[in-house]
């Protein structure tokens, strides 16, 4: 499939993965008797009743997709639980369902001398570039790096100045469509 996927049977145990399943993250977790779960609550929820009405009428039309937010180092997802019926059952056996997830984005942090490459950043609005792309707030930011909300605010302003953004929002839209290309494998950091 090239997506993190694994094949439940009717308990939620898992009896088949792909490998990216197995490098999903926190955000889906085992439990008891190989039992899957998501860390989120809600979501974890839906995915219970879901796995638990695998057999029911209600899932003959399609899969059932649940949306995972950010655990803020791992992207948001959403996981669709497609149940296998009829001839599929020849392919999958006593497996009710599969699981695929679908991430929405990277955990967005972008290497330190790829930003300072690009836009000439010094470390400290790397650090704040980064922060914002990861959806912090600039008090969080603050907090973080035992900084005041000034600091880190002329921090951000030095961003935008230098990425010739206008709003934080411009900026992390600008910073999410970076693509880092294939033969890049490190990040070095800003000297």
């Amino acid at each position: 499939m090239g997506l993190p996927s694994a094949v439940l049977l009717g308990d939620g145990k898992v009896v088949a993965a792909s490998p990216a399943f197995d490098k999903i993250g926190r955000q889906v977790v085992s439990r008891a008797f190989g039992r899957v779960a998501l860390a989120d609550a809600g979501a974890n929820a839906l995915l219970t009743e879901a796995i638990a009405n695998l057999n029911s009428s209600e899932y003959q039309l399609g899969a059932k997709s649940i949306a995972v937010p950010s655990d803020g180092e791992n992207a948001a997802m959403v996981v669709h639980l497609i149940p296998v019926r009829r001839s599929a059952h020849d392919i999958f056996g006593p497996a009710l369902g599969v699981l695929v997830i679908t991430p929405l984005g990277s955990p967005q942090t972008l290497p330190d001398d790829l930003l300072n490459g690009l836009f000439d950043l010094s470390a400290a609005e790397i650090r704040a570039a980064n922060g914002l792309l990861q959806g912090k707030t600039i008090e969080e930011l603050a907090e973080a790096f035992g900084l005041s909300r000034e600091t880190i605010r002329t921090q951000v302003k030095a961003v935008l100045a230098k990425t010739g953004t206008a709003r934080q929002s411009d900026l992390v839209a600008l910073l999410a469509k970076v693509k880092l290309p294939n033969w890049y494998t490190k990040s070095q950091p800003v000297a």
